[in-house]
């Protein structure tokens, strides 16, 4: 439940479910492009579920789309495609 995580608990939902898939993107990027790869912006998951007793998990989903949606729009600019 929300009311009843940890500083930490949440910190370690958002580094993981966030920043980990965010510097996998940036590492893997480079590379994808340099073979005009399509890059797969969106992500399959539950994140959209409202589920009672997981809300750190969805809020670090909701952003991790966030974060998805921006990178369609960015890599366009460089020749790139997502799906």
């Amino acid at each position: 439940m929300v009311e009843e995580l940890s500083e930490q608990e949440a910190r370690e939902q958002i580094e993981t479910n966030l920043f980990g898939a965010l510097w996998v993107t940036q590492a893997a990027l480079p590379f994808l492009r340099a073979q005009a790869a399509v890059i797969s912006a969106g992500l399959l998951d539950r994140g959209h579920q409202r589920v009672p007793g997981i809300g750190m998990y969805h809020g670090s989903k909701w952003a991790l789309e966030g974060i998805s949606q921006a990178l369609a729009q960015e890599i366009k600019d460089f020749g790139s495609r997502s799906r």
